[in-house]
């Protein structure tokens, strides 16, 4: 059986050199299965794919559906690379309520930091950092996009051809549909935080070269560009008080039935 206590960065990244936080959920270990490699892939931003990472998308990985769950405005101002063979399916899922704090996520790296940077103590920006993943888990508009990628990853992915889930650092709004989908395969907590803590991994780096000076730009910069998993844990942790359990908000809210359940867990898991 595939150790969990094994997982890293380096064990799930895919060798892509111009998608950020590029990496698979394959090789994980769910009770005496574990997750096949190769079909299921989250990731940050398509729009500087390279041919090369193209061409391994489309030659190693065999890239079928493509499933960006950004805002149409950014998603208008970056649009995806899709290689040759697959399909994009725009999923829109909202950050914020109201849209206007997080319109950074349509600027470039250099302008966002610069924007929080000079933001970050505006009430407006400290709200939705810390309400970030109650605003996508709980959000009813944000539930329904997630009830359709479900509903289309059941009847249109076939466990031939790799899913990428990305939004545009591969960290929230695909952080959430990568936790849900484990859920979904009967990960258990430990291992869903797990998957998202890898991308603290990958950001945090990159947020230490960014010198700030004040609490709020720190806790800022952490959550809107790094990983806050004790934000995230915390999230789950109402859902579950909520619902009853991650499965419950799967069934309740999502529509994903037992059925689904199986069918995606026969397609996407295999014996250890």
């Amino acid at each position: 059986m595939t150790d969990n206590n094994a997982i890293s960065l380096q064990s799930q990244l895919i060798g892509l050199e111009s998608v950020h936080n590029a990496r698979e959920l394959g090789g994980y270990a769910i009770g005496e299965r574990r997750v096949r490699k190769g079909l299921l892939i989250r990731c940050a931003n398509l729009n500087v794919l390279s041919e090369r990472d193209s061409r391994i998308l489309s030659e190693r990985f065999h890239l079928g559906r493509i499933y960006d769950f950004r805002g149409l405005n950014e998603a208008a101002l970056a649009p995806d690379i899709v290689p040759q063979g697959a399909v994009r399916i725009s999923f829109s899922v909202s950050l914020s309520p109201n849209q206007r704090s997080l319109k950074i996520s349509a600027m470039d790296h250099r302008a966002v930091v610069g924007f929080l940077l000079e933001n970050a103590s505006h009430p407006e920006l400290r709200q939705t950092c810390e309400h970030l993943y109650e605003n996508i888990l709980l959000d009813s508009y944000s539930q329904e996009v997630y009830r359709q990628f479900f509903a289309d990853l059941v009847e249109n992915a076939d466990g031939e051809h790799a899913v990428i889930m990305h939004c545009t650092q591969g960290k929230d709004r695909a952080g959430c549909a990568s936790a849900l989908l484990l859920a979904a395969l009967g990960a258990d907590r430990d291992l869903i935080i797990r998957d998202y803590r890898l991308t603290g991994d990958y950001y945090d780096p990159m947020l230490a070269r960014i010198p700030v000076s004040t609490a709020d730009q720190k806790r800022v910069l952490g959550t809107i560009l790094g990983a806050d998993y004790k934000l995230f844990n915390r999230t789950l942790d109402l859902v579950e008080s909520r619902y009853g359990s991650l499965e419950s908000y799967l069934e309740e809210v999502l529509g994903v039935t037992p059925e689904m359940r199986e069918i995606l867990r026969g397609r996407y898991l295999e014996i250890a």
